[in-house]
């Protein structure tokens, strides 16, 4: 028998208090439509979300996603659970569920070493320090090495007043974004990323590659290069061209 299509009219239907995820924008149980045009990073950001939730982590903004006690992940009702060991469920991670999701679909016949990264330099090192020529668990006790040896800060900006490791943020601001937190806010973009390498910096620091995004001319970068060198001349700087969208620097020390 054909299930009959049941039509409402407004009036009978009543105002519900909404509970959000990340609120404004993802509002908990109900349907969200991300639209752009394609290459506009739908797939990434989603990718990403993903990542976020299964990894307990925090949102732009300061805003945290419900914890696993309140509600289940877009990734985890897939069926994908946290690791369970013993009675305590071990935390997996910033992407731990997504990882292990690509990992048993697309690696079942293959041997995966994974080298644990946050950040783009951390992979760009560890990739530059992989060696053909010698095993795989050397190369990965290198490769896992010289990861750590790098620091890396971000520079982006603020959609809304927020307050961030006891610093206050207004929309508009620039952030300059390190591996443990804030370190360095303000109007001028280019003050901000140079306060952020002034914070990033140890003596050990022999490189320091700067990474400009696709808002950031070719001169914008090369003035902070130079300014970067002239406090650091000890130092080899190093500028490329990254493109990325979102964070206008991206510059790591090692």
């Amino acid at each position: 028998m054909r299930q009959q299509l049941k039509l409402l009219t407004m009036s009978d239907i009543h105002a519900e208090q909404v509970r959000w995820l990340w609120e404004p924008y993802l509002p908990r149980g109900k349907i969200t439509i991300i639209q752009g045009d394609p290459g506009d990073g739908k797939t990434t950001f989603v990718l990403a979300l993903a990542a976020v939730l299964s990894g307990l982590t925090v949102f732009a903004a300061g805003y945290r996603p419900a914890r696993a006690a309140e509600a289940v992940s877009p990734v985890e009702a897939l069926g994908y659970r946290p690791v369970q060991s013993g009675k305590r469920s071990r935390r997996t991670g910033k992407g731990g569920i997504l990882w292990r999701l690509a990992k048993e679909q697309l690696t079942k016949d293959k041997n995966i070493i994974v080298i644990p990264t946050k950040t783009v330099p951390q992979g760009i090192t560890a990739i530059i320090n992989y060696v053909p020529d010698i095993s795989v668990e050397e190369n990965e006790a290198v490769m896992t090495e010289e990861v750590q040896r790098v620091a890396t800060g971000q520079v982006t900006y603020a959609v809304r007043d927020t307050m961030i490791d006891n610093q206050e943020i207004h929309q508009g601001d620039f952030m300059g974004i390190g591996d443990k937190g804030i370190l360095a806010v303000g109007t001028d973009l280019q003050s901000v990323a140079f306060n952020m390498v002034q914070k990033m910096m140890s003596d050990e620091f022999e490189l320091i590659s700067i990474y400009y995004g696709d808002v950031i001319t070719e001169e914008q970068a090369q003035r902070l290069a130079d300014q970067v060198q002239a406090e650091y001349s000890g130092c080899d700087v190093e500028l490329q061209f990254g493109g990325q969208p979102i964070y206008s620097y991206i510059i790591s020390a090692e």
